[in-house]
């Protein structure tokens, strides 16, 4: 060890007395700290605009924002290593100062492990110029989180490490400097690109994937320790420490060309080995170092995957002929199965496959024929396997996917054979989220709720795309939040029979045009009697006929509709403010509530309070006292603008829009939720774009999460980070700026000066 400390020591000497080291140390410092300074210039100038709180300092700081260090970094690392690994090995051939070294009594091994250590050391000099933003955050940002930026400078360092072992292996293949440069700088950009190669073909995609070393410490920037990313900087500095120590000792040894293939390629396939062994899910580690763990599954997430008894197998069946079926081609699959990376974390054994058809799709008409001249272009685009492709009668055999509009669509099967289905989406993010993923798998161990909406009297209808109706939050596929995409069976109920069965968990009454039936009626009384869970919307124009149910419930919908006038909007277009008070059935509806929260409803009628039911009243939408009434004359607003009557009944004062009912009925709590408005929360008013940010999205999941006891939508919020505060003023941060930007470039540039000349001396 002595030796190889020795030479080691003899390296650094080597590698400062060359104007390389500290050039590339300055360089480094003036790059990571013009961005670092710059980042506190937004910081400081925000703060000046009154602006007191920033949400996730930390990451913001270190990787997200423009400039910060760990970003940096990460992008342009590799340029700096064939620079100081060129002269390594190449300088003792130019000096012939191998032949000395391999007289002696030193092994090759010594020297290579003795020249990679000085590069070591080295390293941790560029993390010591990563350190000084570390230790400005922590006088600036309260409660910054230490622990997720030292895992960042980890994975850095070891990205470093693995990056001079591959420069250290080029520098033993020649004496040419510039050359072994070219080659380090060649090889680590195969290294990047290497993931892409051989995606269509099963095991060369394993293995290209693997090898590739792109993107592979960025789950340590984010504060995640993978064992397998770790495992993999270090397989691959000791392959090419290996490497090297090699093709040093084939100077020394005279062996056959088919020994030396034997050797390299012994060293090569066992890495390889020990890489795929470590990267299978059941042999992965990991570690959170994120304040709030935001790099793992919440613990809603994890208690549902803890209740799947035995395996778990996810199928994806991509139609090619599906705007999103590049997603779910070979070359993809990779990126693909990193969506559900926390998934597999703790559920090991979940199996994925794939399965690729052809099939018709919503608004095409192709015949079979021009659907297999699509397909085959795509076949030669993206280089696909034709007999691994079914056609249509194919796919039928298989699953009848029809139901899911023949899209790109996941299966989650269990070994017991419950099935569902997770879709894409139509919007920016396409994937589905941890809500989504975690909803449909937890409807593999817990019933859905079934949400019936009445039918048989023109009320809002859930399988229709028009304006006034429901599907847009119900029922449509490819709207993330839609109810059948967050763990909800919503169907059409018709109640002329005058039954509603057992199974129902919410009735929806949405705005009938003609009044109920007795029998229907009877129904109605008998589902709330039992303690039935519902939500009752109407209109102004026919509020007698949902008064025939609110009664009962000691509540009614006031004369009139409710007006607010104003020179932008018409009379009755009203944008109600969520009350605090909503904060009792809901977390995420108080703090909306907080932020000034509105509910657009266009026609809206008042609540009012007529008896005790015994039920506890809340009020989760509410008029402001002054300028809103319940206007009884006009009734055209497009044309009219009405004026306040209190003559005639129009009242001015707080009316509740919004209404929630809860009591006790036998061992379970009943939640019924009144509206005086069935248009906030239709097709168009969910489509719309007001001038103000509304809330009606927000409301509507949130009600049916507290309807459905809070099993569902799946709960995947998160503690909220601590690190939000920075201070610093306009006059410290010139001071930072002028030192980090300038002194410490300046004083290693002097530094530098020093040692030249003290060498230059002697």
């Amino acid at each position: 060890m002595k030796t190889i400390f020795r030479i080691a020591k003899n390296e650094l000497y080597s590698l400062f007395y060359s104007p390389i080291a500290w050039l590339t140390l300055i360089i480094f410092s003036f790059q990571i700290y013009s961005g670092f300074t710059s980042l506190l210039n937004y910081y400081t100038d925000a703060i000046s605009l009154g602006r007191d709180s920033f949400p996730n300092l930390t990451i913001d700081l270190f990787l997200r924002g423009a400039g910060a260090p760990f970003r940096s970094v990460a992008s342009y690392l590799f340029l700096y290593i064939p620079l100081l690994t060129m002269s390594l090995i190449s300088q003792e051939y130019n000096g012939e100062t191998i032949k000395l070294l391999f007289s002696s009594p030193i092994t090759g091994a010594q020297i290579i492990l003795g020249k990679y250590i000085a590069m070591m050391l080295y390293g941790l000099l560029l993390i010591c110029v990563l350190i000084v933003p570390l230790v400005v955050s922590l006088t600036l940002v309260s409660h910054l989180y230490v622990p997720m930026i030292l895992t960042g400078l980890l994975g850095i360092y070891l990205l470093f490490c693995t990056y001079a072992a591959i420069g250290l292996f080029m520098s033993t293949l020649t004496s040419y400097q510039m050359l072994a440069a070219l080659g380090t700088l060649t090889f680590l950009s195969i290294l990047q690109y290497v993931g892409k190669l051989g995606q269509n073909i099963d095991f060369v995609r394993d293995i290209s994937y693997w090898l590739s070393i792109s993107g592979r410490v960025d789950e340590f920037l984010w504060g995640l320790i993978c064992s397998e990313d770790f495992i993999y900087f270090v397989i691959v500095s000791l392959m090419f420490i290996g490497l090297s120590i090699l093709r040093l000792e084939s100077g020394r040894k005279n062996d056959t060309k088919a020994v030396n293939i034997a050797k390299y390629g012994g060293v090569i396939v066992g890495c390889l080995l020990i890489g795929y062994i470590t990267s299978m899910p059941v042999f992965k580690i990991y570690y959170d170092a994120t304040e709030n763990k935001q790099r793992t599954l919440t613990p809603n997430s994890q208690e549902i995957l803890s209740k799947i008894e035995g395996g778990l197998t996810m199928t994806a069946f991509v139609n090619l002929l599906d705007k999103n079926f590049y997603y779910g081609l070979p070359k993809s699959w990779n990126n693909d199965k990193k969506q559900f990376e926390q998934y597999i974390r703790f559920k090991p054994e979940m199996k994925l496959k794939y399965v690729l058809f052809y099939d018709s799709i919503p608004g095409s008409h192709m015949p079979e024929s021009e659907m297999k001249k699509e397909v085959e272009k795509l076949i030669v685009v993206h280089n696909l396997n034709p007999k691994k492709i079914l056609s249509p009668e194919q796919i039928h055999k298989i699953i009848d996917l029809r139901p899911e509009e023949n899209r790109f669509v996941r299966l989650f099967e269990t070994d017991k054979g419950k099935k569902v289905f997770l879709r894409m989406y139509d919007d920016m993010y396409r994937y589905p989220s941890e809500s989504e993923i975690s909803a449909a798998l937890k409807t593999l161990v817990k019933k859905r709720p079934l949400v019936a909406f009445v039918t048989g009297h023109n009320e809002r209808n859930v399988d229709l795309d028009g304006d006034i109706n429901y599907r847009k939050f119900t029922k449509i596929l490819t709207q993330r939040e839609s109810l059948v995409n967050q763990g909800f069976n919503p169907i059409s109920l018709a109640i002329g029979n005058g039954t509603i069965p057992e199974d129902v968990d919410i009735l929806v009454i949405a705005d009938p045009q003609s009044p109920y039936l007795p029998q229907e009626l009877a129904a109605i009384s008998r589902f709330i009697a039992r303690g039935g869970n519902l939500i009752i919307a109407g209109e102004p124009r026919r509020s007698h006929i949902v008064n025939e149910i609110l009664i009962q419930l000691g509540v009614r919908m006031m004369p009139g509709t409710l007006v607010h006038p104003t020179e932008s909007n018409r009379s009755d277009l009203l944008f109600v403010p969520i009350t605090s008070q909503s904060d009792s059935i809901s977390s995420k509806m108080g703090e909306i509530a907080a932020l000034g929260g509105k509910i657009a409803m266009p026609s809206v009628g008042g609540l009012e309070i007529i008896g005790n039911s015994g039920y506890r009243v809340t009020a989760l939408a509410e008029t402001q006292a002054t300028g809103y009434w319940n206007e009884l004359q006009t009734t055209n607003f497009s044309v009219e603008t009405p004026s306040f009557n209190p003559p005639t009944g129009e009242i001015e004062s707080a009316i509740p829009t919004i209404l929630a009912l809860s009591k006790e009925v036998g061992e379970k709590g009943q939640k019924i939720i009144i509206m005086g408005d069935a248009d906030c929360i239709s097709n168009a008013e969910l489509s719309m774009n007001r001038d103000i940010r509304s809330a009606n999205w927000s409301f509507i999941m949130n009600a049916f999460k507290w309807l459905a006891n809070d099993e569902f939508p799946v709960n995947i919020d998160r503690p909220s980070t601590t690190d939000d505060k920075i201070k610093i003023t306009p006059n410290l941060n010139s001071v930072i700026s002028i030192v980090m930007k300038w002194g410490i470039p300046g004083g290693l540039l002097l530094l530098a000066i020093i040692v030249w000349l003290k060498r230059r001396r002697h």
